[in-house]
């Protein structure tokens, strides 16, 4: 049955109310995605040093519809973006070097030489208010304990003997040893004389007379009938002197002579 013309507007007014939403329909399945704009960065992943930050963009300006292609599908790039970032440098904590070679010895011997070996705050040396280095940065260690050598030393002086003469200028000793103390473990030997001499009885000697040599017999007394005749000789050699002793014995001597008698002697 065919239509009536009366009815015929309505009719295309209905198709094309049905026909139009269908076509929206069909672009905006088939419509491509677009980005939004970035969002702001985010927060640095580290407090300090070096890190990243991100920050995203939605494939929502538009929406890819259906059928259409999303963003990275058309080539528009990745959805998130990342950066390096930095707060600021991290501290850095000191750490200590390696010790160094000990030093000389202070002493030679005995029981209180020390030597030394430090070290230095510089693997790393600290920074951005890090921390110092915990620990000692000196070290000091006995060494050379052995027994020192004991120098040899003098005692004290002894007192002087007796003088060796009564006068005319003698002398006396006196002595010390090297004992005090004696020399061990390789010391030395003292040095200096172990003993000393000083004059004494310096005045001088008493000298005793002697008599000096007998003179010549002189003249007999007489010419004949025993007489005698005498020799002489004196204490002046040496005289005596200084209270020596005068000399002892005769200082004249005689004896007989002309002991033949005499002729009688006629009147």
């Amino acid at each position: 049955m065919a239509l009536g013309r009366s009815k015929l507007p309505t009719i295309v007014a209905v198709v094309c109310a049905l026909a139009i939403p269908s076509f929206f329909i069909a672009k905006r399945a088939s419509l491509n995605g677009g980005y939004t704009l970035w969002n702001s960065w985010g927060a640095c992943s580290s407090d300090c040093g070096e890190g990243i930050r991100m920050r995203t963009r939605t494939c929502t300006n538009p929406e890819a519809g259906r059928f259409g292609k999303t963003c990275p599908e058309l080539g528009l790039g990745e959805p998130q973006e990342e950066e390096k970032c930095k707060i600021k440098e991290c501290p850095i904590d000191g750490g200590f070097a390696d010790w160094s070679e000990y030093g000389d010895c202070t002493k030679t011997c005995g029981n209180d030489g020390v030597h030394k070996r430090t070290r230095t705050c510089s693997n790393p040396p600290p920074q951005f208010e890090g921390k110092p280095c915990v620990g000692l940065s000196e070290e000091t260690q006995s060494c050379n304990v052995k027994p020192c050598p004991i120098n040899g030393g003098f005692s004290e002086w002894g007192s002087f003997g007796d003088c060796d003469k009564t006068c005319g200028s003698g002398i006396k000793r006196r002595t010390r040893t090297c004992s005090n103390p004696p020399p061990s473990l390789g010391g030395k030997n003292c040095e200096g004389s172990v003993d000393e001499i000083e004059e004494c009885n310096t005045q001088p000697c008493p000298v005793n007379g002697g008599f000096t040599a007998w003179s010549e017999f002189g003249s007999c007394s007489v010419s004949c009938g025993s007489g005698v005749q005498a020799r002489n000789r004196t204490c002046s050699q040496p005289a005596p002197s200084l209270g020596g002793k005068d000399c002892e014995g005769p200082a004249k001597e005689t004896k007989e002579c002309n002991t033949d008698p005499c002729p009688p002697v006629t009147i």
